[in-house]
């Protein structure tokens, strides 16, 4: 079995620093900085960290009667001449989650994440539907909005949801 000598001790002295070598940290340090913000090519995402406002409430909340006009308006312009086609619902509804979320993140509410959700059926076919959500959130801060949108031939629902990020 073998034995382990104990580690020599070594003692370490901090040279003494003059006001020089403290600018010339400060310097590196701000290039460090500066550059663990750029860009990362490989992801094509900024490797930037967000620093902690402390900040628990929104300055500005979820606008639910604003939200709900703007998902009112895209729908009905973009629907409103649509006919029912099974094969292009799919792309329709991501399309216009995304007019929805680009309309809305341009209101500019700080802190806010949405998420969106497109439902398009046949009017004729009269199909039953149930759409159900759960979500687990803060009733203070956290909001959502539910639109609905019917043609002679087809119906759509949007449902927006607006969570607060502390």
């Amino acid at each position: 079995m073998a034995k382990f000598a104990p580690a020599p001790s070594i003692a370490i002295s901090a040279p003494s620093r003059g006001p020089s070598d403290i600018e010339e940290e400060t310097s590196q340090l701000e290039t460090m900085t500066t550059h663990s913000t750029s860009n990362n090519s490989e992801s094509g995402r900024s490797s930037a960290s967000i620093e902690p406002t402390y900040r628990m409430e929104p300055v500005t909340c979820f606008q639910d009667h604003t939200i709900n006009k703007i998902v009112e308006d895209i729908l009905y312009d973009e629907m409103k001449d649509k006919s029912y086609d099974s094969e292009l619902c799919k792309e329709m509804a991501q399309n216009l989650a995304g007019k929805i979320m680009e309309k809305v993140k341009s209101l500019d509410v700080s802190r806010y994440k949405y998420v969106a959700s497109v439902s398009i059926g046949s009017v004729r076919e009269k199909p039953g539907l149930h759409i159900s959500s759960r979500c687990l959130w803060n009733k203070k801060t956290d909001s959502s909005v539910t639109v609905n949108f019917m043609n002679g031939s087809l119906f759509a629902v949007v449902m927006l949801y607006g969570l607060y990020l502390e």
